[in-house]
């Protein structure tokens, strides 16, 4: 029973949403055929970790079936069958309830149904809230467009079974709009994503009509033709232009700028979601700034830029969700190399307790182990890192790259041997890691296995050759650090 896929759907659910659950299963509109709750208020008692004992097949059938004998396959056939259609009726309830968050689409249905009920003065009334809802939540996302289009669906329907066709083809062309607006936005932050892809996942996408439309067009007199007509979401297409241009030349770093510029200017126009994108897409030009040597003035900017997200409180892609693992570990890891340890405790006691609860502990003590380095603490850094599991593939490497570092600080020549070696293993067999992150550990390998060598040998002229290759070097973990080692031998 513990491991069927109803009592793993339980477990995602909160106290509250488990009671909201328990209403629409008691509700024989939504639960029509078999009567649900019994089983539901059986299993209810368990939540939220459903580890008694107690929670067995056969407690589960004599509470539903009270007098009859667990005895058989038929007995197991019944259990199943209840539990397979609970769980049917549990993802029915996470359609209903996600479309209680979403008022443009309701609204939509809505319209559509006064519509075709020819409740027309209600429609144009329901129409006109709807509009002015969908003004108050605009985001700067493209579904945000998509949502306009649907909205002027409604009303393109409603004015031709009312003979209002000015209207409708007002609506035809305001819908043409909204496509011409979401295709541009999301057209232009292609260039972005498929870099993104590519390091990350090692994806290389095929033929994408939007990227190609965009590759097509001339882009600068296109920009300055719909300023020039002042357009009314011209700053949101604009911000999408620069993130393209900033990722087809990054070594003009006038668009980092730009966007930075534009962004902070117009944060109004701005939802939660979509500046949570942009602070994401700054950052990302910032690490590859870093990576490319350039790490004074981007270190700084990246910083800034993880800084900003916190005091914004934008730091999530939506409210109720849980802080994002890997940009908790860049903050970590950008405050620590920077030797901002006071912001980072402070960080990490105010903002761990927001990550995925089964993975809050390591990451916690991962951060720690990053804290206590930075302060020079390494023992005590040690003794964090040692409780971090290796679960969670965010963190093989993280781990094997910090305990180097700390065995190296602490003149454990053998045990940082010993990383090197299985980093170097893990590097050429795992099927996990991109070309992008294989080239990177490699290097930090081969550096640091020449860092420790001209450690014992004291070689001068050796040193300065390392520092200059390492410095030049593009795609190596860890730069800083090494540099900073080399220099100091």
């Amino acid at each position: 029973m513990k491991e069927t896929k109803i009592i793993e759907f339980l477990k995602r659910l909160s106290k509250e949403e488990l009671k909201e659950f328990e209403k629409f299963t008691s509700s024989p509109y939504f639960s029509r055929g078999r009567d649900l709750l019994p089983l539901l208020k059986t299993l209810k008692q368990f939540h939220p970790d459903f580890e008694n004992e107690k929670l067995t097949d056969e407690f589960v059938f004599n509470k539903l079936f009270p007098g009859k004998k667990f005895t058989d396959e038929k007995s197991y056939s019944y259990l199943k069958t209840y539990t397979s259609d609970l769980y049917k009726l549990g993802k029915e309830f996470l359609t209903y309830q996600e479309f209680g968050y979403d008022q443009n689409r309701k609204n939509y249905y809505l319209l559509n149904q006064l519509r075709k009920k020819k409740l027309y003065k209600e429609f144009e009334r329901d129409f006109k809230n709807s509009s002015e809802i969908q003004e108050a939540a605009e985001t700067g996302s493209p579904e945000d467009f998509l949502d306009k289009y649907f909205l002027n669906l409604a009303l393109v329907e409603f004015s031709v079974d009312n003979g209002r066709f000015k209207d409708a083809f007002n609506s035809i062309f305001l819908m043409a709009d909204y496509l011409s607006f979401a295709a541009l936005i999301r057209g232009f932050r292609l260039t972005e994503i498929k870099t993104v892809a590519n390091n990350l996942a090692g994806i290389k996408p095929g033929f994408i009509p939007s990227s190609f439309m965009i590759d097509c067009i001339d882009e600068e007199r296109f920009i300055e033709g719909i300023k020039k007509k002042d357009v009314k979401y011209y700053q949101l297409i604009e911000i999408s232009y620069i993130i393209h241009k900033m990722t087809k030349q990054p070594d003009k770093r006038e668009y980092y700028f730009d966007l930075k510029r534009l962004f902070f200017e117009h944060l109004n126009l701005l939802g939660q979601s979509e500046k949570y994108m942009l602070f994401g897409i700054l950052g990302s030009y910032c690490i590859g700034k870093i990576e490319e040597n350039d790490r004074s003035e981007f270190r700084k900017e990246l910083f800034g830029i993880y800084s900003s997200c916190i005091e914004l409180g934008v730091y999530k892609w939506r409210k109720e969700d849980d802080f994002q693992l890997g940009l908790f570990r860049n903050m970590v890891v950008t405050a620590a190399s920077d030797g901002e340890t006071e912001w980072l405790e402070n960080f990490i006691l105010k903002y761990s307790g927001e990550l995925n609860i089964n993975y809050r502990d390591n990451m916690i003590n991962y951060s720690l182990a990053n804290l206590y380095f930075a302060k020079g603490e390494y023992e005590k850094a040690l003794e964090y890192l040692i409780k971090v599991k290796y679960d969670l593939s965010l963190f093989k490497m993280d781990l094997k790259n910090i305990y180097f570092r700390i065995y190296y600080e602490l003149n454990y020549t053998e045990q940082c041997f010993s990383v090197l070696d299985s980093m170097k293993h893990y590097a050429a067999t795992s099927k996990d890691l991109t070309e992008f992150f294989r080239k990177r550990i490699n290097n930090f390998v081969k550096y640091s296995a020449e860092l420790l060598k001209i450690k014992s040998s004291g070689n001068k002229k050796i040193r300065d050759m390392l520092y200059h290759k390492v410095e030049k070097e593009k795609h190596i973990d860890s730069r800083s650090w090494l540099l900073l080692k080399i220099k100091s031998l």
